[in-house]
């Protein structure tokens, strides 16, 4: 068998077919059965939403020409569609890029059979009609991604509703009072307090205690003028009657607001805010970059809760809690238990916002450097000459100075595309992901195993999220190595071997290859793996040996 799958190599090998001409190749496949053809994109809308208000055909285009290169580049079936685990990748990694919205359900760290919770709750039998019905059986089009975006950012942007009626209620008002300006800023600071601190009980004594506000919030002066600046921006598109969305009377020299015209506000609110937050999550950052000694995207947790007991309060999350989200890392004994720069900014821990079906989150940095890889490659396999071309020029956003990858970096990617199919790495697969942290270990987060880590809210995790003033002396007063005796091999003790490719069904093959099941695929990455393996044995010590023997092919 391992002769057959070899000769399989050597002739499509010796065929000398360039990268572009194999992603063109990839990307021709069968057509569907007609009734599996998808109707016009906007009826598809108005049938999930109920209408197409506010949903015009040139959002739909930006969308699709949004995810148009993420999408190129997914794994695709005979069919030339993605599985429902890519399409629930593509639907995340969007809603991060364009707004840094995490959607409940659709986390990378959730299992592939969940979807979003909003979707599930809302839309049941678009579910079960859409994403568990035809689409199960052929796969997914991006028309059906472009669907399912527009019909979770309608979803997201009305999940306000609720929360908007207990803020009028809040200060004292009617959902059906024509409220002014006063009025509004008002409506949209108790609606603030109550989507940023959720249940908490202490918000009416915010509330009437603007000192004790500002104190607990401090950036609560600049949040509440960012809102502001919604309310603002709502005004001044009343003045062309054409953009407006009330049915109400407009005054420019005495506006009156309609509950529809507040929670027209809450809704972009809800859209932008993560674009808000950047400046705040680049500080944070900031923080602990300045005390990542060795620009390992690592800072020891001595140091981390050093920094919380001298006054910066956000990095007093406990070892259990770190652990859980990912950020926590004890793989060598010589540093000592250390946390994961990247993982750490992204963690749930620093989402500003957790409500019930979405989290506004801190952005991952990494979305840009892959969209690099992505437009260069536009297939799911990618040569490492190709990938390091598309990374050549990628400059750091800490201070716009171009990112040099050493030559251990650029051999250990080609240590994956030696123990990959055909000599090419996967780009969405996991060993090609932990590559990226340790080449941009600042801006790429470490992939976890599927199932190692869970994105829990402080308030899911429980009480024991904090850690105790005596745990944190504890830890600050341990001996561990000096940060400057960090060597390569040590800091990347947390390298991991097993690859975890992202699609169920794998097309990787160009149409002259033949066609070999997924089960085939694992049998050969296992007899590739162990031939690299053995070779690796006689090489110098400065790599790390890439080994597939523990693929999963889910």
């Amino acid at each position: 068998m391992f002769i057959f799958f070899a000769c399989t190599f050597s002739i499509a090998s010796s065929r000398n077919v360039h990268q572009k001409d194999t992603t063109v190749s990839l990307r021709s496949s069968p057509r569907l059965p007609q009734k599996f053809e998808k109707e016009d994109l906007k009826s598809a809308v108005a049938a999930v939403l109920g209408g197409v208000e506010g949903i015009h055909e040139g959002h739909l285009e930006n969308i699709n020409k949004q995810i148009l290169s993420m999408w190129q580049s997914l794994p695709t079936n005979e069919f030339g569609r993605v599985d429902r685990k890519s399409l629930r990748y593509a639907v995340h990694r969007y809603f991060m890029q364009t707004y840094s919205l995490s959607i409940v359900g659709l986390e990378l760290s959730q299992a592939s059979g969940q979807e979003a919770v909003l979707l599930s709750q809302v839309v049941p039998s678009y579910v079960r009609s859409e994403l568990e019905g035809k689409g199960a059986k052929i796969g997914f089009s991006i028309d059906d991604a472009v669907v399912m975006i527009a019909t979770l950012e309608r979803l997201v942007a009305d999940t306000s509703h609720e929360l908007l009626e207990k803020s009028y209620e809040a200060v004292r008002l009617t959902t059906t009072d024509l409220v002014g300006r006063a009025s509004a800023k008002r409506l949209l600071e108790a609606y603030l307090l109550r989507w940023m601190l959720g249940d908490d009980a202490g918000i009416e004594e915010l509330e009437a205690n603007q000192t004790l506000l500002g104190e607990s919030l401090e950036d609560w002066q600049g949040i509440a003028e960012f809102a502001h600046g919604q309310l603002q921006a709502l005004e001044y598109a009343r003045q062309v009657p054409v953009n407006s969305v009330s049915t109400t009377s407009w005054n420019e020299f005495r506006p009156r607001f309609s509950f529809t015209d507040v929670e027209s506000v809450v809704g972009s609110i809800t859209m932008s805010f993560g674009n808000y937050w950047t400046t705040e999550c680049q500080r944070v950052k900031r923080l602990l970059v300045d005390m990542d000694y060795t620009g390992t995207g690592r800072v020891k947790l001595s140091d981390f809760y050093g920094a919380a007991m001298n006054g910066e309060w956000r990095f007093s999350e406990s070892k259990e809690y770190l652990k859980q989200l990912g950020a926590l890392e004890e793989s060598s004994s010589w540093q000592g238990p250390r946390v994961i720069i990247t993982n750490y900014i992204q963690a749930a821990s620093n989402c500003i916002v957790s409500a019930p079906h979405y989290r506004v989150c801190c952005s991952n940095e990494c979305e840009d450097i892959l969209g690099e890889v992505e437009a260069v490659v536009n297939a799911p396999l990618g040569t490492p000459d190709a990938i390091l071309s598309a990374l050549s020029a990628h400059a750091s956003p800490l201070d716009d100075s171009v990112v040099k990858l050493s030559s251990s970096m650029r051999a250990q990617l080609q240590e994956i595309a030696k123990a990959s199919p055909g000599g090419m790495v996967p780009i969405h697969g996991r060993l090609f992901a932990q590559w990226l942290h340790y080449a941009f270990p600042r801006e790429c987060p470490f992939p976890h195993k599927s199932g190692e880590t869970v994105s829990f809210s402080p308030l899911e995790f429980g009480d024991s999220y904090a850690a105790s003033d005596a745990d944190m002396r504890v830890v600050t007063e341990s001996k561990s190595a000096p940060a400057s005796d960090v060597v390569e091999d040590d800091w990347m003790s947390q390298w991991s071997h097993e690859e975890e490719l992202l699609s169920e069904s794998t097309h990787l093959h160009a149409p002259w290859e033949p066609k070999i099941s997924g089960s085939m695929v694992c049998i050969l990455l296992v007899l590739m793996g162990a031939t690299v393996a053995t070779a690796a044995t006689s090489r110098r010590g400065d790599l790390l040996p890439i080994s597939v023997e523990k693929t999963h092919c889910f």
